[in-house]
């Protein structure tokens, strides 16, 4: 076999000499000479040497001429030489979604289909052993740990047996180090023959550039005679733009009332994206109808379904136009969603068409309940401590706000299960009964939302049995109430940037300055040396770029801020940061600079405690002051307990991936050991049984997920009704990122390293390609010795002039040639005198 059997008409050239001979024996001339029979012994005594001679130089310069074209020609004999008996292709496919970035009419993902086919139909013509190991970076995230082909024979019908064109690009982010990793497995260094691997990508500059993973991995390769072949689909980048983000904004949940969306759209792009419309939309998760506490059904009710995939029957909304998006960066919208019914929404986002569709759709997804209900707790006789706040929590028929408050006493708490409530007041509460406390605790702990309001019945002996060393529910140490002087020249509230007080920053600040608060605990010295201070906006947008700053020194994705990446890391799922105790922080204090209301995390949930009343006893807050009325004071402790209320509901959104698995866990004596995970489509995906976690609950883990979307898991219930949980699932919106890396960055990052790089297009299977035959450089060292022979050939049987014994061998040729042209003259001449 050859490499370039087309060369092999160079042999032709071989017959070259041949004609110079013959055409040198026909060119002789008659010359007189007397020494006939010297002439004659000497012809006969020297002619056999000499025709030997001449006839081993015209074969040694026919070879010489033929050796350069077998040379070009790449003859290969893997049969016979060492290495060259068995050749092992390894394919491995970058099937992420990125790959289908369309150009025109192709993809890059069927530029990569070509490529296969072609190489896969030139190795079925070739000579000799070839085995297909063929793997996609998809199989490393779906954990299946099994190639499509290994090892597999390549015949000339392998064409029957495995089509490319069946292949298509998945939602899973790219996994090449992973994917390489294991096809090292697969065709390890102790398998005989040669080994290449084919890496089909498009190489985008985020996966390829400065990865120490691949780097790592293409030097291994190198050091174990490995060969790489590079191939690109993707010859150029296209702008896109990317759903990076779309969450729930701080609200109140609940049928009929508005709650604010946040979609954030990226701009991969070199130039500006202007006057892009987004659509967003609405639709029931799993069910398709949904009737209303009253029995009736709404008219948008009809139009919702479960099916995601298609927005014909989903509730769409109004459209969003983001005037413009810089090259780079993010914009971040919002928009208002009311779900006119109770049950299980799903949110989605979409943009118009581009380059890349994958990306184009956001999904969130929601548990609307009919109303939210709120625990007061009031050990007043009359409940007169909490008449402000059930005021402002639930104004009448004319607001609807969603909340429903529910008054009890203390003791409620140790007798009740608090897991039908988000949130807790404690208004003025003298004490709590241990089982009280520790439920309190463990509220908060699974994500509830407490707040305390203290007054003229709270005992700081008691809150420092709460406080527990800083391990308890309340977040600092009480020393004693003081009075806080009038002073009108100032306000006596302050507040932080804080989402609780969003509304009263800027010039709704100066609502604040007809509020008095008469009286307020202070704070033990430990406490205050503990607490973070009250921290103004300026302060506060220093801290918010220092930490853009290192995100982008962190090279974190564009759009990408250190709260979502915070909020998507593992150590964030559902079921960890349980025991998380968090600083605890100053969002309003007094004029004297006095702490007025805390914030802190603890555990999922979060505290918020106010060292004052929530009533008039200490304050004219709630109604303001009677002296000074102001309709615009009076309300502002209305949107101030809405926006707590917001605040302490607010639920930690989990952003679910395309490759991550799904989580969720329960009691073993409220649900079954197995969970039904539903895709989408509302068909079965998988029935995973669960394990038991450290926390005594039951913990289930789903397979990757493959596809983004709203997913279901159904839990049946023992004693009560089945429990459905929603997973919003979306893309890796750093696939959006189309940038390529140069030949040259490439290079520089492989630096070493010996690989080949071609576009798809021009890829084509080469036969050096199964593995390098020694027979090449064997010719190429037989041609030299071969030009030395021929050389000290032609000196000995040739007129080649010199000195001694090279002129005698001169003149001895000399006069061999006389001899015989002069005798075969002398014949004709005598044969002719005869006649």
């Amino acid at each position: 076999m050859f490499t370039n059997p087309l060369l092999l008409w160079g042999l032709f050239f071989v017959f070259i000499p041949l004609v110079i001979h013959l055409i040198n024996l026909l060119r002789f001339r008659q010359v007189d000479w007397g020494a006939m029979e010297f002439l004659l012994t000497a012809y006969r005594k020297h002619r056999t040497r000499v025709r030997m001679k001449e006839l081993l130089l015209l074969l040694m310069r026919v070879i010489l001429i033929a050796l350069p074209v077998l040379l070009l020609a790449g003859p290969t004999l893997r049969g016979f030489l060492p290495g060259g008996s068995k050749v092992h292709h390894v394919i491995v496919l970058d099937d992420s979604f990125s790959m289908a970035d369309r150009m025109g009419e192709g993809s890059a993902f069927e530029n990569a289909q070509i490529s296969i086919q072609k190489l896969l139909d030139e190795l079925s013509q070739q000579a000799g052993a070839h085995s297909l190991t063929f793997l996609r970076t998809s199989q490393v995230h779906e954990n299946t740990r099994k190639a499509d082909i290994h090892d597999q024979r390549i015949s000339r019908n392998f064409r029957e047996t495995f089509s490319p064109a069946s292949l298509k690009p998945t939602y899973f982010p790219e996994g090449l180090p992973e994917a390489l990793s294991y096809a090292a497995e697969l065709v390890p260094e102790s398998i005989e023959g040669n080994r290449i691997f084919y890496v089909i990508s498009d190489f985008r500059h985020r996966d390829w550039h400065e990865n120490p993973a691949l780097v790592s991995q293409f030097r291994k390769f190198a050091s174990e005679g490995i060969q790489l072949r590079l191939i690109d689909c993707a010859p150029a980048e296209h702008p896109n733009l990317t759903l990076s983000a779309l969450k729930p904004l701080e609200g109140i949940r609940a049928a009929g009332v508005p709650l604010l969306m946040s979609v954030r759209v990226t701009n991969f792009g070199i130039s500006p994206a202007r006057n892009t419309v987004l659509h967003p939309e609405i639709f029931l998760v799993g069910e398709e109808e949904k009737k209303a506490e009253s029995g009736q059904k709404a008219e948008t009710a009809a139009s919702l379904s479960s099916d995601p995939s298609s927005s014909a029957v989903a509730q769409a909304l109004p459209a969003i136009t983001v005037e413009e998006i810089p090259p780079g960066e993010s914009v971040t919208a919002t928009f208002p969603v009311t779900f006119p019914l109770a049950g299980n929404y799903g949110v989605r986002v979409s943009l118009p068409p581009d380059a890349l569709a994958e990306d184009n759709q956001a999904f969130a997804s929601l548990f609307i309940p009919p109303f939210e209900p709120v625990l007061i707790i009031d050990d007043s006789l009359d409940a007169s401590t909490s008449r402000f706040l059930r005021t402002a929590l639930s104004p009448g028929e004319r607001v609807q706000t969603g909340l429903v408050p529910r008054v009890e006493k203390a003791r409620f708490l140790s007798t009740n299960d608090l897991n039908a409530f988000r949130s807790i007041y404690l208004l003025d509460v003298t004490r709590l009964e241990p089982q009280a406390v520790s439920a309190l605790e463990q509220f908060v702990k699974n994500g509830g939302g407490l707040c305390v309001f203290t007054g003229p019945n709270t005992e700081p002996i008691n809150a420092q049995k709460w406080f527990r060393d800083g391990k308890g529910f309340f977040p600092v140490l009480l020393d004693q109430m003081e009075e806080l002087p009038r002073y009108y020249a100032s306000p006596d509230i302050r507040v932080a940037p804080h989402p609780i007080f969003r509304l009263f920053s800027g010039e709704s600040e100066a609502l604040f300055n007809s509020i008095h608060v008469e009286r307020y605990f202070t704070l033990d010295d430990s406490s205050l040396e503990k607490i973070i201070p009250l921290q103004d906006e300026t302060a506060l947008t220093q801290k918010s770029r220092q930490k853009e700053k290192e995100n982008l020194n962190d090279n974190s994705p564009a759009g990408t801020s250190p709260e979502d990446l915070s909020e998507n890391s593992p150590e964030n799922s559902p079921e960890t940061g349980m025991d998380t105790l968090g600083d605890v922080h100053v969002i309003a204090a007094l004029r004297n600079n006095a702490p007025l209301v805390l914030e802190r995390k603890y555990g999922q949930g979060k505290i918020v405690l106010f060292l004052t009343t929530a009533d008039r006893t200490w304050t004219d807050w709630p109604v303001g002051d009677p002296s000074r009325p102001n309709p615009f004071t009076q309300g502002s402790f209305v949107v101030m307990v809405l926006q707590l209320q917001a605040f302490l509901t607010q639920e930690q959104f989990f952003f679910w991936q395309v490759g991550d698995s799904l989580m969720t866990s329960f009691r073993g004596n409220e649900f079954e050991g197995t969970a039904s995970f539903f895709n989408p489509d509302a068909t079965l995906w998988e029935r995973p049984a669960a394990i038991a976690s450290q926390d005594g609950k039951l913990e289930i883990s789903t397979s990757p997920v493959p596809q983004p979307g709203v997913f279901w898991a159904e839990l049946k219930g023992l004693e009560h009704s089945n429990e459905k949980r929603l997973f919003a699932v979306n893309v890796d919106q750093r696939e959006g990122d189309l940038k390529k890396i140069s030949r040259e960055e490439l290079a520089r990052t492989f630096e070493n390293i010996p690989f080949d790089f071609v576009l798809s297009e021009k890829f084509h299977f080469k036969a050096d390609d199964t593995g390098r035959s020694p027979l090449s450089d064997w010719i190429l060292v037989f041609m030299l010795i071969w030009i030395i022979l021929e050389m000290l050939m032609a000196a000995s049987a040739s007129w080649h002039l010199g000195s001694g014994s090279m002129s005698r061998q001169y003149f001895s040729r000399t006069a061999m040639d006389f001899a015989e042209r002069n005798i075969k003259s002398a014949k004709r001449l005598t044969h002719g005198g005869e006649k």
